[in-house]
């Protein structure tokens, strides 16, 4: 795993809470988005948007040679084609083919012959059904047996929020081991909790602390993998 750092900016509340309830509409944390922002800044090697001091919106347009243009900058075929592999890696899940399924499982190969794919994480939360939960722990400890490995995170590039069809991955049905709402990845406690309550998942209010949650007898509606068919590359 590549060194991690943390980084501190002030920013002004309203501003950050405006950006947030967008972020959350999106399916990501304010940390993602800035990810997002750091990778998208060094695949440019520029700011990924306009600094034009004008009030006129720049438009997105597919040119005739097949590039693309964005405001007053045209990226070439091999620029355009390059951001749309690193979309399809890092931003939308691609399920794996022969899938034919809810109740299937594809292990997939190792990447580099040692990294679990992220891709392998994101297909296990797409497999718990509505009416049900995980844990990330549960998640860790079948993929530990897929790959005859411990497994205690997750991979060190962010996982993807929605798959190619533009769905959301359900990561609202991740809660904590406790069934506490709020885990990485759900977006805000509020929007899991609406979220679960739509699938019929008794939601309860955590002791006395207002704005906590966690999913009543959470033992009962956890997924259990082991049911899963399993087919390996």
């Amino acid at each position: 795993m590549a060194d991690q750092t943390i980084i501190q900016v002030r920013v002004d509340q309203e501003l950050k809470e405006q950006a947030a309830e967008v972020f959350d509409s999106l399916g990501i944390d304010i940390p993602t988005a800035v990810r997002m922002f750091f990778k998208a800044t060094v695949r440019m090697q520029g700011l990924p948007f306009s600094t034009a001091l004008n009030s006129t919106a720049p438009t997105n347009d597919y040119s005739s040679d097949g590039g693309m243009t964005i405001g007053d900058r045209h990226f070439s075929v091999e620029e355009t084609d390059a951001f749309m592999k690193w979309a399809r890696e890092n931003l939308a899940y691609n399920a794996p083919d022969g899938i034919d399924d809810d109740e299937t499982v594809v292990v997939l190969p190792l990447e580099y012959g040692r990294d679990i794919p992220p891709a392998m994480y994101t297909q296990l939360v797409s497999k718990v059904p509505a009416g049900s939960v995980t844990c990330w722990e549960h998640i860790y400890d079948f993929l530990g047996k897929l790959y005859n490995r411990q497994v205690q995170g997750q991979p060190d590039r962010p996982l993807p929020r929605v798959d190619t069809n533009g769905d959301m991955i359900p990561y609202w049905r991740v809660v904590s081991k406790n069934g506490v709402l709020g885990e990485y990845y759900a977006g805000s406690k509020d929007s899991q909790r609406e979220q679960l309550l739509r699938e019929g998942i008794p939601v309860v209010q955590r002791g006395s602390v207002v704005g906590s949650y966690k999913v009543e007898n959470y033992k009962e509606h956890m997924f259990n993998f082991g049911t899963m068919r399993i087919v390996r590359r």
